[in-house]
């Protein structure tokens, strides 16, 4: 544990597409009153929060993905305790993480045309169902990138 009795792991490099779960631990017979995960958005200077909340003897919260932008997830923990002390990790200044976005394509099936095949000339609607989402939003059509289109 930390020298303040809690501490937080968050690993060096976060998924930015996926919500962030973070957990406070918390030393054996510390009592919290109120604890907050700050974060810095990208091109901001002033931070944003969200609370943790106990269940269970567990203290976490969780960041949603939208707020992880940018390269580099930075942030620091501020508790204070029943007793009205108030510390935070680190002391001074912020921890970083390395924000790794999504490279995995999506995973289609093609719904329509139901034969699989297209008719040289003839003008056709193709249907695919997302099996499996994505971040990725480009694809590669004859060497030029275009956009998903998602409806």
């Amino acid at each position: 544990m930390a020298l303040f009795g809690y501490d937080v792991t968050i690993p060096n490099e976060v998924p930015s597409y996926k919500d962030l779960v973070v957990t406070l631990n918390v030393e054996s017979g510390l009592k919290i009153a109120e604890a907050r995960f700050y974060l810095l958005p990208e091109r901001s200077d002033v931070p944003q929060y969200a609370k943790f909340t106990e269940k269970n003897g567990k203290w976490t919260t969780v960041i949603p993905f939208e707020y992880l932008r940018g390269e580099e997830l930075i942030y620091y923990v501020q508790v204070r305790t029943t007793g009205g002390a108030i510390s935070r990790i680190p002391a001074t200044g912020s921890s970083k993480a390395r924000l790794v976005p999504d490279t995995n394509p999506p995973k289609l099936t093609l719904k329509s045309p139901e034969t699989k095949t297209l008719v040289r000339g003839k003008e056709q609607m193709v249907v695919f169902q997302i099996i499996e989402d994505s971040e990725t939003r480009t694809f590669l059509l004859d060497g030029k990138e275009k956009a998903l289109v998602v409806s």
